[in-house]
């Protein structure tokens, strides 16, 4: 499929829409499992690595330095790995969604050691009713799969098989992030959004 940028929609249930605008150059693997990219962020002087699975119920957000070494944020813990438990992506074309479940896991450089966050968050958005029971089962699986990889010590390992790290550097500055509001993107709806999960379409 052609396309000039990917359009990357991630949806905070109570919250918003987040956009995040991805040039083709900055693709690095994008196959019916998995999505991989790279962005510069010149403000920080890092470079964001993200994976994107249409199989797990999770996302990874890796941060690395202009170099392309591993960078520790600060934080509950120092991390360079930010775990969002989610829905699978789905694609229509060159537009990507996906739920975010408000679960996270922080896990240190090493790939080892690691916090689990935002389990309140969690808990209240079951509460309003935003995350339905599948999702809600799907995250907690998805959580349970993500804390085996990283207890095994292979993250790092698992990250670097899909697409190698040694390719970080090559990439752009990030577009600007936008926000929309859920009422604009109809694939959210509760009732149907969990029909998509898993699927790319061209």
């Amino acid at each position: 499929m052609k396309f000039n940028q990917l359009n990357i929609y991630n949806y905070h249930g109570s919250e918003d829409i987040r956009l995040f605008r991805v040039k083709k150059e900055n693709v690095k693997l994008w196959d019916d499992k998995v999505l991989v990219y790279d962005v510069r962020d010149d403000d920080y002087h890092s470079i964001l690595r993200h994976y994107s699975f249409y199989d797990k119920w999770f996302e990874i957000n890796c941060t690395f330095d202009m170099k392309g070494n591993l960078l520790p944020e600060n934080g509950p813990i120092e991390r360079s790995f930010n775990c969002d438990m989610c829905s699978p992506c789905f694609s229509f074309e060159n537009n990507v969604y996906n739920v975010d479940l408000e679960l996270d896991v922080l896990v240190n450089p090493n790939g080892k050691d690691y916090i689990i966050i935002d389990e309140e968050d969690f808990k209240n958005e079951i509460k309003r009713n935003n995350i339905t029971a599948l999702e809600e089962k799907g995250a907690l699986a998805g959580l349970s799969n993500l804390i085996e990889i990283i207890n095994s010590g292979e993250l790092i390992n698992f990250l670097n098989d899909i697409y190698p790290f040694s390719d970080v550097t090559n990439c752009t500055s990030s577009l600007p992030m936008e926000k929309l509001t859920r009422n604009e993107i109809s694939l959210f709806e509760k009732e149907i959004r969990h029909t998509f999960y898993g699927k790319r379409r061209a």
